[in-house]
């Protein structure tokens, strides 16, 4: 062979083998590459595997990114910096398996979990540390190592770790100090936590690690060095864990929605065919009718069916969709099997829901077989009951059905979320008046059609307080002797129903945790008097239900405060949508060991790191009792604090379907703190608005009062205890144009707590302004008799107003000779002539009481007329 020939075989060589080098180097790159944010719910799946990201990945609040078993993260390999996850309150989930796990390469940077709950199964994460900022995570079966910080970092966070491996980094755990009043709390158990530079966990924060059963390199277990801060960490393991061959963790997840929280729909026909109608969340007032019901409370219409749970109310205002977002999330992370939520059609009684078959579109569903087939797929064998509202009943008779079957031991534990075991006063007014019938907040039902429902609904009639509940508040009812309900025999069935379920024991088997909210105004009694009824509120319940009652016979009971739950506007409708009752729910679901009382306490460890939350029911000595703002027609209530929110009618929001009828819902807001507010039906006679605000002295408030028609109003505000109203002052029969515009600004302290508290002394001047001009036309003061010129001089403007409208000259003419009249009646007031004022108003109100006047509609004359009328009756009175 010639030299020549050797130089060329081997450069042909070089250059194939090179080749397949950088054709093996290139196709190891071959996937999906990512970058910014993500829209929508992404999930990453091992077909699309590798995930190169070119820069940092971002996921919005309320979307989701889930990474699938056997997917590969990666940087670009053009990438200079390393890309970061950041979850910026949105959800995480990384769904490995034990035979597929999910790896996240070294040259990611961190993975940051910020404001919501995220899950980690079966990862391998090198070099790349999880942050969780005011946000939790749960960790089980995976590997955090190779990092020159941090493993993990919590910053008011918290972290749930199990059966994992944090090794071989600079620090393996670091918890900072707390703010903004928030909390950091990590719990570690049956882990590896090895190799650390420095501390293996560093705790800055005010709560020690919760950090049993773990090995630390050593049969001996740590030593202090390894440690900065409070950290709990006897017993150890002392052996290195098998950590792929944990136990099962959880069990699966039944969750049973509340009253008006289930989809109905029926079949209907049409021309184009058949076709499926959504009865309930209702958009026309007709679609509530078709849900009415018999006598026997019977649907008169047997072909409805059933949908699940209602994520929200038209897309814009959530029910369960957070809180079933969440369960997605434990079910793809494997941390259960699955979970299931039961809708039913919640108007039927309690017994048939429970041993009936629930009529679906296509087929029928048990609720017993549910569970059995539930159980026999969880990892424990058993099922969870997560209930909300009057699923609390369900399940309680549910569990009672088992337990007759023999059956009682597929539950492990009841999770019971603002549930009235004893009913609630809140129930007596609604199925009587159609009052707070709220599907959310936000949204009344019309009452008039919402009362004509709960005529005939066995469930309604189960919700009213029970003999146990009457018995252990007395005094709930004031001024009637008894309440005469529409159907009877409903009502028996209700009270014999409580008679079973209130004296039912709990199997011992069961373990059972009570979620009770408060510091919501709340129906806790119901006056009646000759006028009328009204709620008498506290602040002991959360809106719909009384603590008390939430918590009677429940467990373990966890209080939290809906104001300061981690979500603006929580209440009972939708308090599953607050951060902290899905922190209580995600604990005890993780932690949960029916055999074991330590778990118990670790649960109750976590549970009292949680803003806006306590063990036990609620401080019953913080009881508060509101002030009540009120009107009567025809015009608009609206109360602003001191930060601009607001309690008071709104516009229709936008984002409500366009075939909404108009007159089916109310919509309103009710942002200030310890606020609630409630309207009644328009009549011919006007509506009431009322608006409860806390009387605590966080005031001042600014009360505004816009006219919303012609004719009188009254303006009440009234301080309410808790057998009824201590103290009231009236602004009684005020001039109401379109364009009038009352305010003031109430500032009253807490009742007892100066001499500046009493009501009656210190309530300030309403100014009226009548025409909308800008300018006072009246300074009223509280329980004052109008001066008679003041009446008449607002009198005045009134006509004006309703002249403002007419274009023809006769009818300006009526007009003009009115307001002469009125002018006549003034100079009669000046000059003290009472007699003669008197004859001259009742004479020119018989006048225009009987005639037909062209030029003057006949409301317009009435109006009129009816200001005249109400002008007599105070000459009457002064």
């Amino acid at each position: 062979m010639n030299q020549r020939y050797f130089y060329r075989i081997l450069v042909v060589t070089i250059l194939v083998l090179l080749s397949s080098f950088l054709y093996t180097y290139a196709s190891s790159f071959v996937g999906t590459k990512v970058g910014g944010t993500l829209v929508g719910d992404v999930t990453w799946t091992l077909e699309g595997s590798p995930y190169l990201l070119t820069q940092d990945v971002y996921v919005s609040k309320g979307q989701s990114l889930t990474i699938d078993a056997g997917v590969i993260v990666d940087a670009d390999p053009k990438t200079l910096n390393e890309p970061n996850i950041n979850i910026d309150g949105g959800y995480l989930v990384i769904a490995g398996r034990p035979d597929a796990h999910v790896s996240i390469h070294e040259r990611i940077g961190n993975i940051n979990i910020t404001g919501v709950s995220s899950t980690i199964a079966y990862a391998d994460i090198q070099g790349a540390m999880v942050y969780a900022l005011k946000g939790s995570v749960s960790i089980s079966t995976s590997t955090i190592a190779g990092n020159s910080g941090s493993g993990l970092l919590l910053w008011d966070g918290i972290a749930d770790i199990r059966a994992s491996s944090i090794r071989d980094n600079a620090y393996g755990i670091t918890i900072f100090a707390d703010f903004d009043g928030q909390h950091s709390l990590l719990t570690i158990d049956h882990s590896l936590i090895v190799n650390s530079n420095g501390y293996a966990i560093s705790n800055k924060g005010n709560y020690p690690v919760i950090a049993r059963d773990n090995w630390w390199g050593s049969v001996d277990g740590p030593n202090a060095s390894m440690f900065y801060g409070a950290v709990t960490y006897k017993p150890w393991l002392t052996a290195k864990p098998i950590t792929e061959s944990v136990s099962a963790c959880c069990s699966s997840i039944l969750f049973i929605s509340g009253l008006e929280a289930s989809s109905l729909y029926r079949t209907d026909s049409s021309l184009l065919g058949a076709h499926t109608n959504t009865l309930w969340a209702p958009n026309r007032n007709d679609d509530v009718r078709k849900l009415f019901l018999n006598t026997d409370g019977k649907s008169v219409d047997p072909s409805i069916f059933s949908g699940g749970p209602i994520g929200s109310v038209f897309g814009i205002y959530s029910v369960y969709i957070k809180f079933m977002s969440f369960l997605d999330g434990l079910a793809r992370a494997g941390t259960i099997n699955e979970w299931h939520g039961f809708g039913y059609d919640w108007r039927k009684p309690i017994v048939e829901v429970v041993n009936g078959a629930e009529q679906k579109a296509t087929t029928t569903e048990s609720l017993i077989k549910l569970v059995e087939d539930i159980s026999s797929r969880s990892q424990t064998g058993k099922v969870t009951l997560v209930a909300h509202s009057n699923g609390g009943l369900v399940s309680k008779y549910l569990v009672k059905t088992l337990a007759e079957k023999g059956e009682a031991s597929l539950i492990d534990s009841v999770i019971s979320v603002a549930v009235p075991y004893l009913g609630t006063p809140q129930a007596i007014t609604a199925l009587l008046y159609g009052d707070t019938e709220e599907i959310a907040k936000g949204y009344i039902l019309k009452a008039s059609v919402a009362q004509e429902l709960g005529r005939n609904m066995p469930s309604a009639y189960s919700l009213l307080p029970s003999a146990q509940y009457l018995s252990m508040l007395p005094g709930t009812i004031i001024g009637s002797s008894s309440v005469g309900y529409p159907n009877q025999s409903l009502m028996a069935s209700a009270a014999a129903l409580h008679n079973i379920l209130d004296t039912f024991p709990w199997p011992s088997t069961i373990k059972r945790w009570a979620i009770v909210g408060w510091n919501a105004m709340t129906a806790q009694v119901i006056s009646f008097t000759d006028r009328g009824h009204k709620n008498i509120l506290s602040n002991m319940g959360d809106g719909t239900v009384i603590a008390q009652s939430a918590a009677y016979d429940a467990g373990t009971t966890t209080s939290v405060d809906v104001k300061a739950s981690g979500a603006k506007n929580i209440a009972h409708a939708n308090i599953l949508e607050s951060p902290s009752t899905e922190k209580i729910v995600d604990a005890v679901i993780k932690n949960n060991d029916v055999s074991s009382m330590s778990s118990d306490a670790k649960i109750e460890s976590i549970i009292r790191t949680i803003p806006g939350v306590t063990l036990g029911e609620p401080d019953y000595s913080k009881e508060q009792f509101p002030l009540e703002l009120s009107t009567h027609s025809p015009v608009e209530l609206h109360v602003y604090d001191q930060n601009g929110n607001h309690v008071g009618v709104i516009p229709k929001p936008a984002g409500i379907p366009a075939d909404v009828e108009d007159d089916l819902y109310t919509f309103y807001d009710a942002d200030i703190p310890g606020s609630s507010f409630d309207i009644s039906d328009e009549s011919d006679s006007g509506r009431d608005t009322s608006v409860m605000i806390p009387d605590d002295g966080s005031g001042p408030y600014t009360v505004v009062i816009k006219g919303a028609g012609v004719g009188p109003f009254n303006f009440d505000i009234s301080r309410l205890g808790s057998k009824g109203t201590i103290e009231k002052v009236s602004y009684i029969d005020l001039p109401t144009t379109p364009l009038m515009n009352a305010t003031m600004t109430l500032d009253i302290a807490p009742l007892g707590s100066s001499a500046s508290s009493s009501l009656i002394f210190n309530a300030p001047d309403l100014v009226v302004d009548i025409d909308g001009d800008g300018a006072g036309d009246m300074n009223v003061k509280a329980n004052a008799v109008t001066d008679p010129v003041a009446f008449l001089e607002s009198m005045k403007k009134v006509v004006q107003s309703l002249s403002s409208s007419i274009a023809n000259s006769k009818g300006k003419d009526v007009f003009a000779a009115t307001l002469r009249k009125i002018d006549q009646l003034e100079n009669l007031a000046r000059t003290g002539k009472i007699s003669r004022l008197h004859d001259t108003a009742r004479r020119f109100s018989s006048y225009l009481s009987h005639r037909i006047i062209k030029g003057m509609t006949d409301a317009d004359r009435m109006t009129i007329v009816n200001m005249i009328n109400e002008f007599l009756s105070h000459l009457a009175s002064s």
